[in-house]
């Protein structure tokens, strides 16, 4: 059943059901329920596989606690560990775990970038950002992927460096996919890019009509600026295409804050 709720990612789930097991019923978890305290060597699959569920359990300490006692880590333990201090927040400890890859000598893969990358993103760390990424692609000889290039782009867009991501964009030798543009058109949200937002948004719109989280962006940049004629016009869109609001839309656009 843990392993179940795990695969599922109903990590709460996972974490309350193995609870009961150790504490309520008093059972001896072995290797399989994934509990490190028991005398069970840590493997590096075990180990890793703990980090990655105490993470997404957001328990970052109990994540990093685990990876100090592993007596053998790989790249894919690190960057599991990297990843899951960035999903916490705790951006700079991240990249400190990525420079001490350096110092071991053990080479970041495209996932550890990627990673790193994100952490730095969620801190504003934009300097340490531009400088991973000339990392990646000089020193490594890494081709970055699209994630790769719309993490540089929230990074920048973040800040409210909305140019220079602008530039980013459009000096990239692929063809920018929606999540790049999304991901500027959210910065132009946040800073009040109000001109370029709105270009953006309905370019956006036509690429994805029914991504219910374009339609939300684009409405809360004109209701900023108090433009409820414009505010109106989306909101017809979007009931005339009947987009559908996905709950993950919803809670990443702030469904409810605005128009829709």
């Amino acid at each position: 059943m843990i392993s179940g709720y795990a695969k599922c990612g109903m990590w709460n789930e996972a974490f309350e059901l193995f609870t009961k097991m150790v504490v309520g019923l008093g059972i001896r978890p072995n290797e399989s329920a994934l509990k490190e305290d028991q005398g069970f060597e840590l493997s590096v699959t075990l180990g890793t596989a703990l980090v990655d569920m105490y993470c997404k359990c957001g328990s970052a300490e109990k994540a990093l606690k685990v990876f100090n006692e592993m007596p053998v880590k790989n790249v894919l333990s690190r960057s599991s560990m990297i990843g899951g201090l960035a999903m916490n927040g705790c951006g700079k400890q991240a990249l400190s775990l990525f420079w001490r890859m350096q110092i071991v000598g053990l080479a970041p893969n495209g996932v550890t970038f990627l990673t790193v990358l994100h952490g730095c993103s969620h801190s504003g760390l934009v300097d340490e950002g531009r400088r991973i990424f000339y990392l990646m692609t000089e020193d490594y000889e890494i081709e970055p992927q699209l994630e790769h290039y719309g993490c540089m782009v929230d990074l920048l867009g973040r800040a409210g460096l909305i140019k220079e991501a602008l530039d980013f964009v459009d000096s990239l030798s692929v063809k920018p996919h929606a999540a790049l543009w999304g991901a500027l058109l959210s910065a132009c949200r946040i800073h009040g890019n109000e001109e370029l937002g709105e270009e953006l948004g309905k370019h956006l719109i036509e690429l994805e009509p029914d991504h219910s989280g374009r339609y939300t962006l684009l409405s809360n940049i004109y209701a900023a600026a108090r433009r409820w004629d414009d505010v109106e016009t989306v909101r017809k869109l979007f009931k005339e295409r009947g987009v559908s609001k996905n709950p993950g839309n919803c809670s990443r656009s702030n469904m409810t804050n605005h128009a829709m």
